[in-house]
């Protein structure tokens, strides 16, 4: 992934539009597969410089030797920089392509709009500084709301010009990821509707808790085979570099430590452990393990008052609590 500073409001939802971003810094992120987009965006890598000649220059040696004795790593300087830290200088979640940014962070930093763009469903972002490049999304609405002009017949063919690995990859997030229950709700609505939905109407049926992921692959590729639905592509201009901001993120690089998974998991509330020590602070808890012990018997633990919860202590695999006059089930 790669970290960009956008200038201005975030891009709404409409096709051919375009955003300015300024290319921060190159993030960890999933690496990118070499046969995708490789044609369209190879002009913007970064070269590699011709060999020179080191007739008249030291021994590879003898450099080693000296940068080593002047205390200079040979190493390459990291400049990849984990999602989480950044995050943290920012503000925003991290695995959001565009994370909302609270108004405390905003004034901290006097930054307001950032994004992540995935180098898998983003191939195009630009890669280097400077480097132009395009960000494709699902489109929320309808381009005639949007006041955007609308071909469906370039568009089918544009579509189906692309490789079918890519197209496979879009279909396959859309069905499953969050990002793309609106995709899955305008087709759910077309076929009930048998016409296109207006925005009022997927508006409507977004504020449900219906998530229709009854809408597999085939369905979104058909959808996009058709014309009915579409990508929004954004195409994006650099227009300057934030060395401060560059500066800070390299400086608070040194000496990080990401947090562990045990407390990224307990500060989302989602922490499997915690739940269960909680659970067995109110009463006794039952243990049940995979392989039961030598006599046969599920030997259960002391009472809360008698064995306090220990976090870092790692829990058995499956956890029964039992609290004040009634009893409660949990698979965790």
């Amino acid at each position: 992934m790669s970290l960009f500073h956008l200038r201005g409001d975030r891009p709404t939802d409409v096709v051919g539009t375009s955003f300015d971003a300024e290319f921060l810094t190159k993030s960890v992120g999933v690496k990118r597969r070499r046969d995708v987009g490789e044609d369209s965006s190879s002009k913007f890598q970064i070269k590699k410089v011709k060999k020179l000649e080191r007739s008249e220059g030291l021994g590879a040696g003898t450099l080693h030797a000296r940068l080593i004795s002047a205390g200079i790593s040979t190493e390459p300087y990291p400049i990849n920089l984990d999602e989480t830290l950044c995050a943290s200088i920012t503000g925003g979640n991290s695995q959001a392509a565009f994370p909302a940014i609270a108004e405390e962070w905003c004034t901290k930093t006097g930054h307001r709009y950032f994004t992540y763009p995935n180098r898998i469903q983003n191939p195009d972002a630009p890669m280097v500084p400077g480097a132009p490049g395009l960000f494709l999304a699902a489109v929320g609405r309808s381009a005639k709301e949007c006041n955007v002009e609308w071909t469906s017949g370039i568009y089918k063919a544009e579509w189906t010009d692309q490789k079918q690995q890519m197209r496979n990859r879009w279909c396959k997030k859309l069905a499953k990821k969050d990002w793309g229950r609106i995709t899955r709700t305008r087709i759910a609505l077309r076929r009930q509707l048998q016409r296109d939905p207006t925005f009022e109407e997927v508006d409507t049926a977004l504020e449900t808790d219906q998530k229709y992921l009854d809408i597999n692959a085939d369905d979104i590729a058909q959808g996009f085979d058709n014309g009915d639905e579409r990508l929004a592509v954004w195409t994006m201009k650099c227009v300057g570099y934030d060395e401060q901001l560059q500066r800070d993120l390299v400086r608070q690089i040194t000496g990080w430590v990401p947090p562990s998974a045990f407390a990224m998991e307990a500060r989302r509330g989602t922490n499997r452990q915690a739940q269960a020590w909680k659970g067995a602070a109110l009463g006794a808890i039952e243990i049940e393990h995979p392989k039961e012990s030598k006599s046969g018997q599920k030997k259960p633990l002391l009472p809360s008052e008698e064995r306090s919860p220990k976090p870092n202590v790692p829990l058995p695999w499956r956890a029964r609590t039992k609290v004040a006059n009634r009893s409660c089930n949990q698979k965790l």
